[in-house]
């Protein structure tokens, strides 16, 4: 059996090891997150561009260039991709970005929302107690 010399270094050696996964996690995740992000520009891209084919669609069908029928096949099409769209939205959450509710809660003032964060950060505001409440504010924004 090896010291306990030995013994500490072998531990030592798992933690590093362990802290090298760690770090390689998060930088995935960083790129994970990119990846994301340019997925939801995409979608939102697509949901600008069926709404332009959208627009497209009712200026033909009033001018009367293609036929009825022509603008029936369109209609679905366009249904059936926005549909896909739709879905691939909800699966990353698109609807909900900006929408207060989905972030603050239903029926939740900014007051409150400050408050609930004095209470979250609670022990840090001890080592801040002479600050003032204009300071306060400062360090959440």
């Amino acid at each position: 059996m090896g010291s306990p010399s030995d013994a500490w270094m072998e531990e030592f050696d798992e933690a590093s090891k362990l802290a090298d996964d760690i770090n390689g996690m998060v930088s995935e995740m960083g790129y994970f997150q990119r990846y994301l992000s340019s997925i939801r520009r995409r979608v939102t891209i697509l949901g600008t561009r069926l709404d332009s084919l959208q627009s497209l669609l009712s200026k033909l069908s009033g001018k009367q260039q293609i036929t009825e029928k022509e603008i029936r096949l369109r209609q679905e099409m366009l249904a059936t991709l926005r549909s896909k769209s739709n879905q691939m939205a909800s699966k990353l959450n698109i609807s909900h970005f900006g929408n207060r509710d989905s972030l603050l809660g239903v029926n939740i003032t900014p007051a409150d929302a400050i408050y609930e964060s004095d209470n979250w950060f609670g022990q840090s505001w001890s080592c801040w107690s002479s600050t003032t409440n204009y300071e306060r504010h400062i360090v959440i924004a």
